[in-house]
């Protein structure tokens, strides 16, 4: 068995959620701390799922118990998100910034003296990518950072 396909099989669900948690924060945590930031019934489920992300090793641990993710590995969970500077942001963040950028362009700089009907097709094309793009941002967003 390839070790994306055992990536792909461990990283999900709450270990996906703890791996995600490692990697926002920075810093090292321990299993309680887990625990209690992402609602998890007990410190044994942390455990177990620490124990299989270490395995893996996405996943380090210090001398004092201390659990942390050094780098954001590529799952199929988890090719949707880029790590920038220690923060992860989903990938549709960028293309939220830029189509959002291309529509203020749009109506500042290339406003027309005098408005026709292509310019407004044109706005309204850049809008509507804009509010999909921030949409699809948002939902990301949900789904992997919020408990």
């Amino acid at each position: 068995m390839s070790h994306m396909s055992d990536l792909d099989k461990i990283l999900k669900g709450k270990a996906l959620k703890i791996y995600l948690l490692l990697l926002k924060r920075g810093t090292p945590m321990r299993v309680r701390e887990i625990q209690r930031e992402l609602k998890l019934s007990t410190p044994s489920l942390v455990s177990y799922h620490l124990s299989k992300l270490y395995e893996l090793g996405v996943v380090s641990k210090t001398e004092n118990d201390l659990y942390y993710a050094s780098n954001l590995v590529k799952s199929t969970y988890l090719v949707d998100f880029i790590k920038v500077k220690g923060l992860i942001f989903p990938r549709f963040l960028f293309y939220s910034i830029f189509s959002t950028a291309g529509l203020f362009t749009l109506l500042i700089v290339f406003m027309p003296s005098s408005i026709t009907p292509s310019f407004i097709f044109a706005v309204i094309i850049m809008a509507l990518t804009t509010i999909f793009m921030w949409s699809e941002t948002y939902r990301f967003w949900r789904r992997y950072f919020e408990s």
